[in-house]
């Protein structure tokens, strides 16, 4: 979706994505990509995610980056912190002790602008673009994190889904042709979730399924636990 797609929703407050918790997969899992204390995490299209909030409070340095001036102004007045801002090429960095929310097009930013990504996490990011903006998406945001170790990717599935109008679907298949060359792709847990959505039931959506995925680079040694 264009720009104006993802603004418009904002400003209308048409905001359903927005979990108000840590995502329950990130909690559940997090440990599983065993990074070293201060690694830095990179949040991509991460609206006002507590997300952010919760990497930091467990020593990440956590890099947010958000299209929507509204979310970013939205995320600090509701968590309460001061963020600096510098203009940075094309986007604004917002920035505090142990966190840095970038606003602006993630396709404007470039590596020379980030620290060193270590992980990814990535909540309904990749499925919130239609099938013409994925690739190029996954592109970028590896070349944004050239040498993460781990990616967590949250994505849904439906058959009914379209192309023309989120939610879009993403699945296995799709997630090993964008990464797989360098990642291996594990599924962590499916769930059906289309009771929590009847407006997609309205829609004629007739089932739902989230899928949490843990990539690891090929080159580490394989994780346990």
């Amino acid at each position: 979706m264009d720009a104006d797609f993802w603004n418009e929703r904002w400003e209308k407050g048409e905001t359903g994505w927005h979990e108000g918790r840590p995502n329950p997969y990130l909690v559940q899992h997090w440990e599983r990509l065993a990074l070293p204390p201060g690694s830095t995490v990179l949040v991509p299209l991460c609206g006002k995610s507590v997300d952010l909030l919760w990497l930091r409070e467990r020593g990440a340095h956590a890099v947010g980056v958000e299209l929507s001036g509204i979310a970013v102004r939205d995320f600090a007045e509701e968590s309460g912190l001061t963020l600096n801002a510098r203009r940075d090429g094309a986007l604004t960095r917002h920035f505090t002790g142990g966190l840095e929310l970038w606003e602006g097009d993630i396709f404007d930013l470039s590596p020379g602008q980030l620290p060193a990504i270590d992980a990814v996490f990535d909540r309904a990011a990749l499925m919130a673009l239609p099938s013409r903006m994925r690739g190029p998406y996954a592109r970028q945001l590896q070349r944004l994190a050239p040498a993460a170790r781990a990616m967590l990717i949250v994505t849904t599935y439906s058959p009914q889904a379209s192309d023309e109008r989120p939610p879009f679907s993403v699945d296995a298949d799709e997630i090993r042709a964008h990464f797989g060359e360098t990642y291996r792709v594990e599924v962590l847990e499916t769930k059906d979730i289309l009771a929590d959505f009847p407006a997609l039931q309205r829609r004629g959506f007739r089932s739902l399924t989230e899928t949490a995925y843990q990539l690891v680079r090929r080159d580490e040694s394989k994780p346990t636990g």
